[in-house]
């Protein structure tokens, strides 16, 4: 079992190989008290031993920092499991992705919610090559030719980390709560918490640094 854990410019980056779960999660739940603000993650096959529904829907609607995965080479099972817990995710051109198999109801309607209302679910342990997977929304970028996806993935937590600690964390918990929503109740509810954003020092200092033309400082208050 390996479980590799750097911190670089306020990004919890983790390569994991055939890792537990429970040492997973205490190694997320330790990024709340270290200053991160995005996470990157590399996922190949066999990557996590015994990652559950239950534990799908803690890093979907508990978690609190957004996950970026990079997917290398052939995702299913377990490490598929995974994989769609996380927030976005950078496959590589070459690369395979299919639906864990599994019996829970509430697992089955967030794939509806991922998929949109116009594309079909696949079946389970459909492999899906990478470019069809980017289609149905189950992967958010490929990586290209010259960078594989786990530099991108960095790249993109990066992009993501340098934005305002409160905002990054009220914006994922808008997506995915609202996600299962009527629409105008989503939309209300995303109206609340950009109103809540509106008076943090964060917001304060997002302003002054566009008038002065600078880079903001933003300290998560």
């Amino acid at each position: 079992m390996t479980l590799t854990v750097t911190i670089k410019d306020n990004v919890g980056i983790l390569e994991i190989e055939g890792t537990d779960r429970k040492v997973l999660r205490s190694a997320l739940n330790e990024f709340n008290h270290q200053g991160v603000h995005t996470v990157a993650i590399r996922i190949e096959e066999k990557s996590i031993n015994n990652w559950m529904i239950a534990d799908f829907h803690w890093l979907r609607k508990r978690y609190p920092l957004p996950i970026v995965a990079a997917l290398v080479g052939t995702i299913r099972g377990k490490d598929s499991l995974f994989s769609l817990s996380c927030d976005l995710r950078i496959g590589e051109t070459n690369g395979t992705l299919s639906l864990p198999k599994t019996r829970s109801l509430t697992f089955r309607k967030s794939m509806k919610h991922l998929l949109g209302p116009h594309h079909p679910a696949p079946k389970e342990k459909e492999v899906l090559d990478i470019e069809n997977a980017l289609t149905l929304g189950l992967i958010s970028r490929i990586a290209s030719a010259e960078e594989d996806s786990w530099t991108l993935a960095q790249e993109v937590a990066s992009t993501i980390a340098s934005r305002g600690r409160l905002a990054i964390r009220i914006a994922k918990e808008a997506v995915w709560q609202g996600l299962e929503m009527p629409l105008e109740q989503a939309l209300r509810y995303e109206t609340d918490l950009t109103l809540l954003l509106q008076t943090t020092n964060d917001r304060a200092e997002g302003v002054r640094a566009f008038i002065e033309k600078r880079d903001p400082k933003f300290t998560g208050a």
